[in-house]
C-alpha cells in the first residue's frame, strides 16, 4: 500500500492535481496521465520528510474528500445507492467533472471516521489518508444498524459492496425486500484477516449468530 508523499501543479493546468507516491510515480487527477519518475532519486530518499503532514493538514484532507459525491461506478457494476449506504466517496477527473478515478472507502472507530483507503479505478493503486490502523471492520457500522443475525465478511471493500447489492438486488420483491444484510471486509486483505477478524471478535460474537466467510478462492 502506497502512501502520497506529495500533490504538485501539472501541464495540464492543475494546481494540485498530480498526486505523488512514495515510489515517485504520479497520477494527475485532471488529465488522467501516469507519470514515472516525478520526483528525483534525492527527493525519493527524503520522501519521510515530504510526506509528513500534521493532524490539521490530515483533518482538512479527510473533510474534503468527505464533501465528494458518491456516483455509481459502471466499471465495477456498483449502483450508487449501495456505494451511498457505505459512505463511500468518488473522486471524478477535473477534466470533465464526471468520470470516476479514484474510490475513497471511509474506515472508523467507534464511530469516529478516522481514515480514508483510497484506490484508482485504472490501476491498483492503494494509498491512506488518515489512519486505519485499528479501525473498526470496513462497512461495520452499517452492518450493526442492519440487525441482521447473519455477518457475511470479504476479503476488500468493492467485493463487500457487491455481495451487499446482489443479495439487495436478490431480494427484491420477495418477503425479504426489506432486509439489508449485514456485510464488511478486512482493511487488507487475507494477509491481515487473523489480526482484524481478532480485534472484532466481542462485537461480532455480541451483534451476530452466524458469520459467513467469503474470501478469494488464492
Amino acid at each position: 500500500m502506497s502512501s502520497v508523499v506529495a500533490r504538485l501543479p501539472h501541464e495540464c493546468g492543475t494546481n494540485k492535481g498530480l498526486v505523488v507516491f512514495e515510489d515517485g510515480h504520479g497520477f494527475c487527477f485532471r488529465c488522467k496521465t501516469h507519470i514515472p519518475n516525478v520526483l528525483s532519486d534525492e527527493e525519493i530518499k527524503n520522501l519521510p520528510v515530504l510526506g509528513k503532514k500534521s493532524d490539521s493538514e490530515i483533518k482538512r484532507e479527510i473533510d474534503e474528500i468527505s464533501s465528494y459525491k458518491t456516483i455509481s461506478l459502471p466499471s465495477r457494476s456498483l449502483k450508487e445507492e449501495y456505494l451511498k449506504d457505505f459512505n463511500v466517496k468518488i473522486a471524478v477527473s477535473e477534466s470533465d467533472g464526471i468520470s470516476p478515478i479514484a474510490t475513497y472507502f471511509p474506515y472508523y472507530k467507534e464511530d469516529k471516521l478516522v481514515g480514508y483507503k483510497a484506490r484508482l479505478l485504472e490501476e491498483k493503486r492503494i494509498w491512506v489518508v488518515g489512519s486505519i490502523k485499528d479501525a473498526d471492520l470496513f462497512g461495520w457500522n452499517l452492518a450493526i444498524r442492519n440487525s441482521s443475525k447473519r455477518l457475511y465478511i470479504t476479503e476488500g471493500e468493492y467485493d463487500a459492496i457487491a455481495l451487499y447489492q446482489i443479495i439487495i438486488e436478490a431480494h427484491k420483491g420477495t418477503q425479504w425486500a426489506n432486509r439489508k444484510p449485514s456485510v464488511v471486509s478486512i482493511p487488507n486483505g487475507a494477509g491481515s484477516a487473523s489480526k482484524a477478524l481478532l480485534k472484532a471478535l466481542q462485537g461480532i460474537r455480541k451483534f451476530f449468530k452466524e458469520v459467513v466467510l467469503v474470501f478469494d478462492q488464492d
